[in-house]
């Protein structure tokens, strides 16, 4: 077997740990690399140039990723945080899929900004623009950031911005509201797999050739009974 033995000394006798198994995993190793693949919403400083997202990368320093994704949306969560010196906090999870494979969590306070912001962009696509792939792009405003999203043409060679209708733009959207945009994605996205899995319909039967009226007419007149000849009487001789 592949693997480094960890020497542990338990209750007077040496004992050994096997790490980097091929195939195991233990839940330390799945957080972290669950972490290194959150993508977490903050505020642009002079220290990122500008950009307002970053990951976690090996010894747990923060790694300023760009502003702007091209990917699937895959799922919208909603968590609680814990705190040990504060109180809970709600987060919001938006799972995707980039266009090279990878899979990239947003992760974001459910109150902030950049969850209201996001969350009026999906309010106004329709279900087949959630389905195709879009543009996720923060934008950091002082200590807010803000979240435009783009859709794919139609002819697929570029991305067209959403637009918000003014009443929604930079407002912080109610819980309530809020909720119900995340139902209507989910809505949205099961009625697209549906489609992409439903069997095709049976083709309908041909009709039958419309028959010219001459046709039906000459069918529908009684046929004249056919007479039978008689034969001639034989002459007596």
């Amino acid at each position: 077997m592949t693997f480094t033995p960890v020497p542990v000394l338990r209750n007077g006798q040496l004992e050994r740990l096997a790490q980097d198994c091929p195939g195991f995993s233990d839940e330390e190793e799945r957080l972290i690399h669950d972490d290194r693949k959150t993508i977490f919403i903050a505020g642009a400083s002079a220290a990122s140039q500008g950009r307002a997202a970053y990951c976690l990368g090996d010894k747990g320093e923060r790694v300023w990723l760009p502003n702007c994704l091209t990917c699937f949306l895959n799922r919208i969560d909603i968590t609680t945080q814990q705190y040990e010196r504060f109180d809970p906090r709600e987060m919001l999870i938006v799972h995707t899929t980039s266009i090279n494979g990878e899979c990239w969590s947003y992760r974001t306070g459910f109150d902030s900004h950049a969850a209201s912001s996001l969350l009026s962009c999906i309010k106004a696509m329709s279900p087949a623009q959630l389905a195709e792939r879009v543009q996720l792009t923060l934008v950091p405003k002082g200590r807010a950031t803000f979240i435009n999203m783009s859709t794919i043409s139609s002819d697929q060679t570029g991305y067209c911005r959403v637009r918000v209708p003014d009443a929604d733009v930079g407002r912080k959207l109610g819980y309530s509201e809020q909720l119900d945009i995340i139902s209507y994605f989910h809505l949205s996205q099961t009625k697209a797999q549906a489609a992409l899995t439903a069997t095709p319909a049976v083709a309908a039967e041909l009709e039958p050739t419309p028959v010219e009226a001459e046709v039906i007419e000459a069918m529908a007149k009684p046929k004249r009974p056919r007479r039978k000849s008689k034969a001639p009487a034989e002459r007596q001789v």
